[in-house]
């Protein structure tokens, strides 16, 4: 009942395909010289060499931009942060629920591997 709704066959394959583009998608996943990853908007799907990527990822990771760190400095930082906002607290420049909303993420960020898709232009 489901399979059919979402278009599946008895194989788990999706009906909106051909056999043709079934065994081309198949040859891109076993492919280990291109990598696929969504783009950054649109829902778009990007196929790239796996050297480009990484030369691509490298260029967002700028040492001019970023220091790479020796280790993960997030403990420290979140401690003295959370003394900074208990004083607010006691202080009464903030409320209690103020602080535990600051302190609520605990994980670093993370640079996406996304690409920016870029139109086409136009030709007049």
């Amino acid at each position: 009942m489901l399979e059919q709704q979402l278009g599946v066959d008895k194989k788990g394959r999706y009906k909106n395909l051909s056999r043709s583009q079934r065994k081309v998608i198949k040859t891109l996943k076993e492919d280990e010289n291109i990598i696929i990853i969504p783009a950054d908007k649109e829902g778009k799907v990007v196929v790239m060499n796996v050297e480009d990527y990484i030369k691509k990822i490298s260029e967002k990771l700028d040492t001019k931009a970023y220091q790479k760190l020796d280790e993960n400095p997030s403990k420290g930082i979140r401690k003295r942060l959370k003394i900074l906002l208990s004083e607010l607290v006691g202080k009464q420049e903030i409320e209690r629920n103020e602080m535990d909303m600051l302190l609520e993420n605990k994980h670093l960020p993370f640079v996406r591997g996304q690409l920016k898709v870029h139109k086409e232009a136009k030709s007049t």
